[in-house]
C-alpha cells in the first residue's frame, strides 16, 4: 500500500507547484501619496522628488522587457505660476532627454494577458495512476491498477481561477494608473501633486528634472 500513497503526494507536490509558478501576479497598489520618496531633482521654483522600480511580479517584468518605466512623482510648485508638467518639465537621464509616454500606452505595454491562462486547459487529458498489491506469506494475493482523472480538476481551475485573476489585477492596475495621472495635471502655485508618469528609453534610475 506503500505506493500508491507515494504516487499521491508526488502528485499533491506536482500540483502545488503549478499552482505556485502559473499563478497570475496579483497588483500591490502603489498610492503615490504614501511613499517615501527617496530621490530629489528641479530647483527653488519647481522640487521634484521621485521613486521607481514601483512594480512587482509579472508586472515588473513586462516593463523591462517592453523597455518602458513607471514613475511615482511628488511636484512642489515653488513658483508664483501654475505648471503643468507635460508643458513644463522635461526629464533626462545622464544627458540624454526622456520620452515621457501616455499611461494607456504604458498599460498596453504592461498588461498581463489573460488569455495565456487558457493554455492550462491542455492539462485536463491528465490521468493519474496507481498500483497496489497484497501479499500473504510471500505470494501476492491480489493487485490493482486505479486511475485518477486529475486532469479534469486541474486543467480548468488553473485556467479559469488564473484568468479572473489576470483580469481583476489588470482591472486594479488600469483604475490606478487612470487616476493618478499628472503629465497634464494643472499645478497651483503653492501646491504639491501627487501622481505617476511613465517613459521610456532611461538609462539610468538616476534622473533630472528640469523647468522648459
Amino acid at each position: 500500500m506503500l505506493m500508491p500513497k507515494l504516487l499521491k503526494a508526488f502528485s499533491s507536490v506536482i500540483i502545488v507547484s503549478l499552482l505556485i509558478t502559473s499563478c497570475a501576479s496579483g497588483y500591490h497598489a502603489i498610492s503615490p501619496s504614501t511613499l517615501n520618496f527617496q530621490s530629489k531633482s528641479g530647483d527653488s521654483s519647481i522640487l521634484v522628488e521621485y521613486q521607481t522600480n514601483l512594480l512587482s511580479g509579472k508586472y515588473a517584468k513586462r516593463e523591462i522587457t517592453s523597455d518602458v518605466y513607471l514613475i511615482a512623482v511628488k511636484i512642489t510648485n515653488n513658483s508664483s505660476h501654475e505648471i503643468i508638467f507635460k508643458n513644463n518639465l522635461k526629464i533626462f537621464s545622464g544627458e540624454k532627454e526622456v520620452t515621457t509616454i501616455p499611461l494607456n500606452t504604458f498599460y498596453s505595454a504592461t498588461q498581463q494577458n489573460p488569455d495565456k491562462s487558457l493554455k492550462f486547459l491542455f492539462l485536463t487529458p491528465l490521468n493519474l495512476y496507481t498500483f497496489s498489491q497484497t501479499t500473504d506469506g510471500g505470494q501476492v494475493t491480489s493487485k490493482k491498477n486505479r486511475f485518477y482523472p486529475i486532469g479534469v480538476i486541474i486543467g480548468p481551475a488553473l485556467a479559469f481561477g488564473n484568468l479572473g485573476a489576470a483580469k481583476g489585477a489588470n482591472k486594479k492596475f488600469k483604475k490606478e494608473l487612470e487616476q493618478n495621472d499628472i503629465l497634464e495635471r494643472i499645478i497651483l502655485p503653492e501646491h504639491t501633486e501627487y501622481g505617476l508618469i511613465a517613459v521610456k528609453d532611461i538609462s539610468s534610475p538616476s534622473l533630472t528634472f528640469k523647468r522648459n
